[in-house]
């Protein structure tokens, strides 16, 4: 026989059950006060009163708990004073404290807890005893602070050397050194105020092309949803979101969306730029602001572009793109360059001696592990 036949534990209904059949501890036979056994079942589960009694006759043969007294965690006697079931019960603590709508499962394993508990008063002194003048480091300031007060775990007052003082603070934040002069209820709306301050130094200032090709440039900030651009003829146009400018779709107010078709297609074909990785580019056919040809400087097309990317030098080629032109070198100082771009990664190269290698991943590139199938070639 196992030894752990015969274990008693009790339910979250209340019920009392006891193992009558061990296998193993993922097979288990239990049997309920009422009588009802219940098979294959964890032993983890039995621990935790998480079996289920499937016979719900059970519910009209409890006997009345009242009187029934236990020992809590907190070391505290309670007694039911009043029950109508397992479910909801009323307990009383010997300081006469009276917790209604408890679980009689939570009752048998003392896990009532008494809301004027003495114990409690208790470990508030010694924590109190404990924290009270310890030194702790904020992790952003590098300031030390001490804590100078703690009424309980969710507020602590602390000094700083500076002379400072925070209320109401979460103990394990002070702990933590995340105190951040920052009082607690104004902190989320500082951290963006900070954060949209660093963001308006930076982009104020900042040029883009619209959709037609007009220069257009932030001269206020004040988030992401909420700034003032000017266009070169002075023309401001408030309450624009960046998202918006950095794509190119702010209008113009007194220009026309279609504008370009004829009045600029003389003046924008020929039209030459480089784009963002220093590969020249020419308009070649231009028939709205949205449908343009550009020829690249080794006479790739392509069609269908935006004026407004090709101004910005946003349009990519698409046979060199990013990871174009970079070259590697292993050990033995042999070295190689991507001359192509392709999908997904993939890139045509040449090595110093001229040999190339088409539809080669970038992880082999990176790891020069594509040089060894290169000196097998040469052997």
């Amino acid at each position: 026989m196992h030894k752990r036949v015969g274990e008693k534990s009790i339910a979250s209904n209340g019920q009392q059950m006891e193992i009558i059949k061990y296998t193993n501890a993922d097979d288990i036979n239990v049997k309920f006060e009422d009588g009802t056994i219940v098979e294959h079942k964890s032993y983890h589960n039995f621990k935790k009163g998480k079996i289920g009694n499937p016979n719900k006759k059970y519910c009209g043969l409890f006997k009345d708990r009242t009187g029934e007294t236990i020992k809590a965690r907190n070391g505290q006697m309670m007694t039911i004073i009043k029950y109508p079931n397992n479910q909801n019960m009323t307990v009383q603590f010997d300081d006469g404290t009276i917790v209604e709508h408890c679980v009689y499962g939570n009752f048998k394993r003392g896990l009532i807890q008494n809301p004027n508990n003495i114990y409690t008063d208790n470990i508030k002194k010694e924590y109190k005893k404990f924290y009270e003048r310890q030194r702790f480091q904020d992790n952003i300031t590098k300031e030390w602070y001490t804590v100078i007060l703690y009424k309980n775990h969710n507020d602590v007052t602390v000094k700083f050397d500076s002379g400072e003082i925070r209320e109401h603070l979460v103990m394990s934040k002070v702990r933590r050194g995340i105190v951040n002069y920052i009082p607690h209820e104004q902190s989320a709306k500082k951290f963006r105020k900070t954060v949209t301050d660093k963001l308006a130094s930076k982009r104020i200032g900042e040029t883009n092309f619209n959709s037609i090709g007009l220069k257009m440039t932030i001269i206020a900030y004040e988030d992401a949803h909420n700034m003032d651009i000017q266009f070169e003829d002075g023309t401001i146009v408030k309450d624009v979101q960046y998202s918006q400018f950095k794509a190119g779709f702010i209008r113009h107010p007194k220009m026309s969306p279609l504008l370009g078709s004829e009045k600029y297609k003389e003046k924008r074909i020929g039209e030459e730029t480089t784009n963002n990785i220093g590969v020249k580019m020419k308009i070649i056919d231009y028939r709205t602001y949205d449908d343009l040809d550009v020829e690249f400087e080794d006479g790739v097309i392509v069609k269908n572009c935006y004026y407004s990317r090709f101004k910005s030098g946003n349009l990519i080629h698409p046979y060199k793109r990013k990871h174009y032109g970079e070259v590697y070198t292993d050990d033995k100082g042999t070295s190689l360059k991507i001359i192509k771009c392709l999908k997904y990664n993939r890139f045509d190269i040449q090595f110093e001696d001229g040999t190339i290698m088409e539809d080669i991943g970038l992880p082999s590139i990176k790891s020069k592990t594509i040089f060894k199938k290169y000196y097998k070639r040469k052997k």
